[in-house]
């Protein structure tokens, strides 16, 4: 029986219906690690954190970059300052997560990556990290979101945080400027207290770049470095600023997503 013309397209058309519906799921998004901050507390699941308590990195010199060693600056002097907690507070809202801290010398923090969890990121292929963030206030004293490889992140030892050679991305805030870090480059932008701002870093084809509300302000940067570790806030005690002087930047984070931008290693996909 032959089949006319307009019948056969309309039978191809359903086809291809049915092919797209079927294989809709391969182009649904999922992220491969995702918070969307929706309390009421922080998902230890996902997060160790040291928020209100806990150790602070001490380091030799008035910077995050020297040698030093965490201390339970409660009870441990860090350069002859003793800090008693709350270490400021990190609270939960319809915004997000916000982190602050009315204390002269530590703010809170929190992380996920080695040993403490999953690494956050894909350890093959090309992906992608978002990140809507919201300076409140912007004080002496900064604080933001740091992505680096770190073999173990326990804050124990002689184990900074900080390590500008395995840092892959940064955004940070304070009254010298606000930028974000991209590998071994610095790149200042204008930051408003109180508008949100959507970060993106992209590893592509071996190459990152950094993207601020859709705009690259950074990069393409050719690099094999990987980051397995995400940490929030400021794990720095600030043992050299004087009192009264620190007026600690405050922020919320909406929320956080990581997606791999091709679709091999399917067995990774949406690990949480």
């Amino acid at each position: 029986m032959a089949v006319s013309r307009k019948t056969g397209g309309f039978i191809g058309f359903l086809l291809i219906a049915i092919v797209v519906g079927w294989f809709s799921p391969l182009w649904a998004e999922s992220y491969f690690f995702v918070d969307e901050f929706e309390g009421p507390h922080l998902n230890s699941s996902i997060w160790k954190s040291e928020q209100v308590r806990g150790r602070r990195w001490c380091g030799e010199e008035e910077n995050g970059f020297a040698p030093g060693t965490w201390v339970s600056i409660a009870s441990t002097p860090c350069y002859s300052t003793l800090q008693p907690p709350p270490y400021g507070s990190i609270e939960i809202s319809e915004d997000g997560v916000h982190l602050n801290s009315l204390n002269e010398y530590v703010f809170p923090y929190f992380f996920t990556g080695p040993s403490s969890h999953l690494s956050p990121f894909p350890p093959t292929g090309d992906f992608s990290l978002e990140i809507r963030l919201r300076h409140d206030y912007i004080g002496v004293a900064g604080n933001g979101v740091y992505i680096r490889f770190w073999d173990d992140n326990k804050p124990e030892g002689e184990n900074p945080p900080i390590i500008p050679e395995l840092r892959v991305f940064s955004i940070w805030s304070d009254t010298n400027s606000s930028r974000i870090g991209l590998l071994g480059e610095s790149t200042e932008f204008s930051d408003i207290p109180g508008l949100f701002n959507v970060y993106r870093l992209e590893y592509r084809k071996g190459q990152y770049s950094a993207f601020i509300n859709d705009i690259l302000v950074a990069g393409p940067i050719k690099s094999e470095l990987r980051p397995n570790t995400i940490w929030v806030g400021n794990p720095l005690a600030l043992w050299w600023i004087y009192s009264g002087e620190a007026g600690w930047s405050a922020f919320t984070i909406d929320y956080i997503r990581v997606s791999k931008l091709n679709r091999q290693d399917e067995e990774f996909s949406k690990i949480y």
